[in-house]
């Protein structure tokens, strides 16, 4: 509807999805389908912004009652409950389950970011977040070899031990640039369905919250 709609093409280049437009774009994509009462939404932050604070103003965004009006339409929206998780744990959790320590690189458009699980446990101090993405590829007409180097020194500068443990690559960047981070990771396995893989694994994880409540 965008690209139809619009007369000015432009991409958010918010860092932070405690953005109208996001919230807007949220509701607008529930709209679209057929759901519309005691919905449980997740979503998810980058690592540098998975705290409290940011998790509960997410939260409030979305939590309620809305109505969406699109092309004359109008629809009533509850979400009963949001969750808030870090960005890239969909990818882990789309995945077969990793004893010990894993490694997931989640390459975006805007950022890069890197979790560390072990036994299925998120790990703080060793998840970060790359301020680049696949625009800065885009951007500065870099080859695929340099920018998925750049990559690669970043990561490899963070997780010192990271060819001792399993690494899932996923994101849009996974399909750019698989291939290429492949020769510095010969041990890491880019995911199936790479551009989704974080999303169905979110609904995974929302499905497996909900069973347990």
């Amino acid at each position: 509807m965008a690209f139809i709609e619009s007369h000015t093409c432009r991409e958010n280049g918010a860092s932070t999805k405690l953005t109208e437009e996001f919230k807007i774009l949220t509701l607008a994509a529930i709209a679209s389908t057929d759901v519309c009462d005691d919905i449980v939404l997740i979503t998810a932050v980058p690592v540098t912004q998975h705290n409290q604070k940011t998790k509960d103003a997410v939260t409030a965004m979305f939590k309620g009652d809305h109505v969406v009006t699109i092309n004359g339409i109008v629809k009533f929206i509850n979400i009963d409950d949001v969750l808030v998780t870090v960005e890239g744990a969909g990818i882990y959790y789309n995945n077969p389950a990793v004893e010990g320590y894993c490694h997931i690189l989640d390459i975006g458009s805007r950022i890069c970011n890197m979790l560390t699980m072990y036994n299925n446990k998120f790990v703080n101090a060793k998840s970060y977040t790359l301020d680049y993405g696949c625009f800065m590829y885009e951007e500065n007409t870099m080859v695929k070899h340099d920018f998925a180097a750049k990559i690669a020194g970043d990561v490899k500068k963070r997780w010192l031990e990271y060819d001792k443990n399993v690494m899932y690559i996923g994101g849009g960047g996974a399909v750019l640039v698989g291939d290429q981070l492949r020769a510095h990771f010969p041990h890491a396995k880019i995911v199936a369905n790479a551009i989704e893989s974080n999303s169905t694994g979110f609904e995974k994880m929302a499905v497996a919250k909900c069973q347990r409540s």
